[in-house]
């Protein structure tokens, strides 16, 4: 039997909010995250992926969330590995009008 590494909620991600209509550089710290690592911002139907992704090491990642024409509001974080295990931490990042 093989174990499979299992994401832990996200422990962190700097900063947490942002203005519409501007590109936001963030820092996402949690657990098991593997290169090759996709992170997005989900709000009900609306999804932004980010770009850019880099997996510091198996704790920490940085992303870019493009957030031109995005809606205010709060959004859930979603960190999925290459292995498709997903880790979300919902609410826990806010986009505000510019």
């Amino acid at each position: 039997m093989v174990a499979v590494p299992i994401l832990s909620p996200i422990t962190g991600i700097n900063p947490n909010t942002a203005v519409s209509n501007t590109t936001v550089s963030v820092t996402i710290t949690g657990t098991n995250y593997l290169s090759g690592a996709k992170v997005s911002l989900v709000s009900g139907n609306t999804t932004i992926n980010g770009t850019n992704v880099v997996v510091v090491n198996s704790t920490q990642i940085t992303v870019q969330f493009n957030l031109t024409g995005a809606t205010t509001g709060q959004y859930n974080v979603v960190v999925t590995n290459p292995d498709d295990v997903s880790s979300q931490q919902q609410v826990i990042f806010t986009v505000n009008e510019q």
